[in-house]
């Protein structure tokens, strides 16, 4: 509380109490084999708070640095939980916490395979997704091809998702195409598909754009 005098008249306001706590709850999955970094954060520090773990442990390939970054590499999939210490001068907070990571069996993978049914097509075709990490095979491009430098033939893009997700593509050409591979996409129109399948141990698919 303060003190604050107005006229002849002393008023007490009272002041917040902040509270020194670590306001970071959930952390984002990781992925075994693919680099990885999250920062721990906390409210009402009256210095930078210094990090540690307590009891538990990180993922194998992962540390938490004093300033509170979690950065690596997970080795190993499963579900890893921990208990976070925060001390901020005097104060000390601690959380406990979980971070997942996910192994490759997790993922499926979509090959988009664009078929050119001429010769040398005059068009150029370019597919998006509405989900990150669609690319060209061949030098990790953007998945678009111009038919005209080609000579027919088949040119294949990638995705990768976990399994369970769902991607929506859609096509920017020219050209009349015909979606493969995929019920219920119409010709001229977006495709969405699922990247899963009823048996574990198959792990892609192919998904085929007939151009003509």
């Amino acid at each position: 509380t303060v003190a604050v005098r107005i006229g002849e008249d002393i008023a007490i306001v009272g002041c917040p109490v902040v509270t020194f706590a670590i306001t970071t709850s959930s952390l984002t999955p990781a992925d075994s084999g693919v680099g990885y970094s999250a920062t721990l954060q906390a409210t009402g520090a009256t210095t930078p708070p210094s990090w540690r773990i307590i009891s538990g442990a990180l993922p194998a390939g992962l540390t938490l640095s004093s300033l509170g970054a979690i950065s690596g590499t997970p080795r190993v999939g499963g579900t890893f939980n921990f208990r976070v210490e925060a001390t901020s001068g005097s104060a000390v907070a601690a959380r406990d916490l979980s971070l997942s990571v996910r192994t490759p069996e997790a993922f499926f993978t979509v090959i988009l395979q664009m078929r050119s049914q001429f010769f040398a097509g005059p068009y150029v075709v370019a597919v998006a997704a509405n989900q990150p990490g669609l690319e060209r095979a061949d030098n990790g491009a953007a998945c678009q091809y111009d038919f005209r430098n080609y000579f027919g033939g088949t040119f294949d893009c990638s995705i990768r998702l976990p399994r369970g997700a769902a991607a929506t593509f859609t096509v920017q050409t020219t050209a009349f195409f015909t979606w493969v591979g995929a019920p219920g996409c119409e010709p001229l129109g977006s495709c969405t598909v699922g990247f899963d399948d009823p048996k574990p141990a198959i792990k892609s698919r192919n998904l085929s754009l007939d151009l003509r």
